[in-house]
């Protein structure tokens, strides 16, 4: 063990931890106070902990596993995109032409497979999973990336297979991005494990994941996974619920995931929320006439998978303009409505027929502005500390009607902010994104338009005023 904790895999303590069953580990675990076993009393404890992580996860019932290329549902091709694979950087070699190759090896010859097991023709080489909660914020398992190591991963997009035979193992150079810190991280063995991540650089054209902020999951929901079991590529693993709902940092589901599948984002199959990540199950695999298939379990039985709850970090994690319980089909939907129904009814008719009707001149009383308000900008939006601060003061500002012109004012302003930053980031995410930027575009330009029509009648009657 090296002076900051961490174990090499190549030394002989972790490979004689590496030979023992993960039932082995976790019972010598327990009985450590008591006696150690003999063949395990040199395994300091951390290293027993780490070893039963890497070694558990499971198939429940059915194998539901599914490679993206097999995705036929939009929601779900959607919840892929803000998926990474962890790579160490002596993986991921440079090609020299905006490209670099990822390092991996044959799965079924890697991990001695039966020729029954799925996906074995495949490559491996993720060590775990992780996903985008914000620009430069990787969420992840605490047991994947620490002070000591985080700026030797590599979290690469777009590891996965285009077809039944073919994975992508040649990526563009910016679909990689390197680890740079810990934000902050927890990783206590029978509790909450996560750690977030600050990368090299901002990712503008992959989807953030909306991640739960309160609450918690409700009793046996709906929820599938996203990640690298074993360090294959991206699989998707849906036909799952959970299953113990009450311990407070994490919860229990019997989802299809392995080792590999650590910080892999487990989502709420209604809304589309990560709920929380993986982080810790069953064995994977068991011998069977010389060689490894998966351990199948019940529906209902074995251990279950653990999943830290998003509620322990999300604290952390900077609110998005984008953060929609039911996608992007509601993106505007909800505020544009609450801001229109809360507006004064003068202002309301602006917005609905698109031009100033005169009842607005009538509502607003012929006062003039002490200090009159500046012209706006090339963008036709005023500065919004000069909208409602003291430049935007009137004398007789104590009027009920010269009051609720300019909180509509301010109000209409944040809504058409808001809404322009929405389009220029749903933008960004190109083609997927080319029709909700439209109908984003219209309430935009009807919001702007409203807007100009409502700062000039404000003008007019303060220069008709005595």
């Amino acid at each position: 063990m090296s002076d900051t904790g961490k174990v090499d895999a190549t030394t002989p303590v972790a490979q004689k931890s590496g030979a023992i069953t993960a039932d082995d580990l976790r019972r010598e675990l327990m009985a450590r106070q008591a006696k150690p076993r003999a063949d395990m009393s040199a395994i300091d404890d951390q290293t027993l902990v780490k070893r039963v992580k890497a070694t558990q996860k499971v198939i429940y019932g059915t194998d539901d596993r599914q490679d993206v290329w097999e995705l036929t549902q939009p929601a779900d091709r959607n919840d892929v995109d803000c998926v990474v694979a962890l790579f160490r950087n002596t993986q991921v070699t440079d090609n020299g032409n905006g490209t670099s190759t990822l390092q991996t090896q044959n799965f079924g010859a890697a991990r001695n497979l039966c020729s029954t097991e799925r996906f074995r023709d495949q490559p491996i080489g993720a060590f775990c999973s992780g996903f985008l909660v914000a620009p430069d914020i990787i969420a992840t398992a605490g047991h994947c990336a620490d002070m000591s190591d985080v700026t030797t991963i590599r979290f690469v997009f777009g590891f996965r297979m285009t077809d039944a035979a073919t994975a992508v193992t040649v990526i563009n150079n910016s679909e990689i991005y390197s680890g740079v810190s810990i934000i902050d991280r927890q990783e206590v063995g029978t509790g909450p494990d996560w750690a977030l991540v600050r990368i090299d650089r901002p990712v503008t054209n992959h989807r953030i994941a909306p991640i739960r902020r309160t609450g918690k999951i409700p009793d046996a929901q709906a929820v599938h996974v996203v990640g690298h079991p074993v360090g294959l590529p991206t699989k998707f693993a849906g036909g799952a619920a959970v299953r113990d709902n009450g311990p407070a940092a994490f919860f229990v589901a019997n989802l299809d995931t392995y080792g590999g599948n650590s910080g892999s984002p487990v989502f709420n199959s209604a809304t589309r929320e990560v709920e929380g990540i993986l982080v810790r199950g069953e064995t994977d695999f068991a011998t069977q006439n010389g060689c490894r298939v998966s351990l199948v379990c019940p529906t209902s039985g074995c251990r279950g998978e653990d999943v830290t709850r998003a509620t322990e970090f999300a604290n952390l994690v900077p609110a998005t303009l984008v953060t929609p319980k039911k996608n992007r089909d509601d993106l505007m939907a909800t505020p544009v409505k609450k801001a229109r129904d809360d507006m004064p009814i003068s202002i309301k008719k602006v917005i609905d027929d698109h031009r100033f009707p005169k009842k607005f001149r009538d509502d607003v009383p012929v006062k003039r502005f002490r200090d009159p308000i500046p012209p706006i900008d090339p963008g036709g939006v005023l500065p919004f500390s000069l909208a409602v601060g003291h430049h935007a003061r009137v004398v007789g500002a104590d009027d009920p009607s010269v009051a609720a012109a300019h909180a509509s004012l301010s109000t209409l302003q944040r809504e058409l902010l808001d809404v322009q930053a929405a389009l220029a980031q749903l933008r960004a995410t190109g083609a997927q994104a080319e029709a909700d930027a439209a109908r984003l575009e219209e309430i935009s330009n009807s919001l702007a338009d409203a807007y100009q029509r409502l700062l000039q009648q404000l003008g007019g009657a303060a220069g008709d005023g005595p």
